[in-house]
């Protein structure tokens, strides 16, 4: 958490407004990311099973055994223990990155910046678990009404501000054209044409018609043998 509320106050002591700008829509997306968290607590842990669909689905449930438990609860307390150990020296500037990155904070500023902005991120937090709390009071009365007198918004960020449909859309035509141009007309068009599947198709028509030279005729073979003689004769002077 340290290290987000740095974030925080490092956007707001650049005194630029590109970086207020960024340090209002981090804000939001703390409230959100709150907001959505606690929600599906709330639905998985804390909801009634007796609402569920398909409550037979509960049947199969069950505890996390001891041993991964127990695992995680070491890795989780090793995380906490060295993030307060360490997290001075992770600091961009200090001796353990060497110059490898840019020291792009201002120590000074950041130390100096207001309490409101210190605690702003604990309190998107807090409004965010506190407004879930009260629209989930009852998970099929509240999200209800949002949707019918807000339905504009609702469908807005329901659909992700219909980013996937634009996605969707652009994705579709590229594919189409690659799969059209790229796929058809080069992939199986020109390289199948003049490779290995045109050199096979080429050389078994040409077998397919040598073999209905195949008369059984002796003398058919002796004329042929010599044609081919005084042929590769014939090329061979020319050539020296």
């Amino acid at each position: 958490m340290e290290s987000k509320d740095l974030i925080f106050e490092v956007l707001f002591s650049k005194y630029d407004a590109l970086a207020w700008a960024i340090f209002v829509l981090a804000l939001l997306s703390t409230f959100f990311t709150s907001f959505y968290s606690t929600r599906l607590i709330k639905l998985v842990f804390l909801g009634d099973s007796t609402k569920i669909k398909f409550p037979n689905l509960l049947s199969g449930i069950v505890e996390s055994p001891n041993k991964m438990v127990i695992s995680l609860t070491i890795l989780a307390i090793g995380s906490i223990v060295s993030g307060l150990i360490l997290k001075n020296g992770f600091m961009p500037g200090t001796p353990f990155f060497r110059g490898s990155l840019p020291d792009a904070i201002d120590a000074i500023e950041v130390h100096f910046v207001p309490l409101i902005v210190k605690i702003s991120p604990t309190v998107f937090s807090m409004l965010g678990i506190a407004y879930c709390l009260y629209i989930y009071q009852d998970p099929l009365v509240y999200p209800y009404i949002f949707k019918v007198q807000y339905r504009n918004w609702f469908i807005l960020l329901n659909k992700k501000f219909f980013f996937d449909s634009i996605y969707n859309f652009i994705n579709q035509k590229f594919v189409k054209f690659t799969f059209q141009f790229s796929y058809r007309e080069i992939d199986r068009g020109i390289l199948e044409y003049f490779g290995p599947t045109g050199t096979f198709n080429i050389s078994n028509k040409l077998a397919y018609r040598l073999r209905e030279l195949y008369t059984g005729y002796i003398f058919h073979f002796v004329f042929i043998f010599v044609t081919t003689i005084i042929t590769f004769a014939i090329i061979y002077f020319m050539a020296v």
